[in-house]
């Protein structure tokens, strides 16, 4: 009769078998943001250092590979914007707009890779763990900032429903702007978007010209 492994030899193996699998995302996320969806599972391995087998022992095709490293960069990303909204529940309106504005930035400063692969890429998008797009999710997390603009009277209340996904385009059309560039500061232009939400891009208010009817 053998022996079973004991619970340290298994905690162990399973320590080691993360550390393949973060590896092996960070070696894909620098593959896929080089060489796009022409990237082979053969070069993610090699800057991984591992053998081919062993990112299949992980994932089952390139796609999933993907949508892996998607989740993953997902989450840190939410939890990253999270964290920075602990106990902001009682501060100024446009405190926790920013708040929430430099989180996401500081988050795609820090991963730049990624955000060629999330953004602009023909890479397969997925959808989020709950089974809905990061978009949606995002704009949840932006309802309860866009509920405080409200409560204050910063805000319209007959555009409410329009903020979360207007603001939520504003960032992503930064990110657009800037992924190619690696001297662009997402961190730096994130009070300009705060400012272009809440101001709009007229220079001044009795400059804005009405739209045609």
């Amino acid at each position: 009769m053998t022996n079973r492994p004991d619970q340290a030899s298994l905690s162990l193996r399973s320590r080691l078998k993360q550390a393949t699998a973060r590896e092996i995302l960070n070696a894909a996320e620098q593959v896929l943001a080089e060489q796009g969806a022409a990237a082979s599972m053969q070069a993610i391995a090699r800057m991984a250092g591992v053998a081919v087998g062993t990112l299949y022992n992980h994932f089952t095709d390139k796609d999933d590979l993907v949508r892996g490293l998607l989740s993953v960069r997902r989450g840190e990303l939410f939890k990253a914007v999270d964290e920075a909204m602990a106990g902001r529940s009682d501060a100024p309106f446009v405190t926790q707009l920013l708040t929430f504005v430099q989180a996401i930035f500081t988050q795609f400063e820090r991963r730049r890779s990624y955000l060629k692969i999330a953004i602009g890429s023909d890479m397969p998008r997925g959808e989020g763990d709950d089974g809905r797009p990061a978009l949606l999710r995002t704009m949840d997390r932006l309802r309860p900032v866009i509920d405080r603009g409200l409560s204050e009277g910063v805000l319209r209340p007959e555009l409410a429903p329009l903020y979360p996904p207007v603001l939520a385009g504003i960032i992503r059309g930064v990110l657009v702007h800037g992924r190619e560039d690696p001297a662009y500061s997402f961190t730096g232009a994130a009070e300009t978007v705060v400012e272009l939400f809440l101001g709009g891009a007229a220079v001044k208010q009795t400059e804005k010209r009405r739209i045609p009817q």
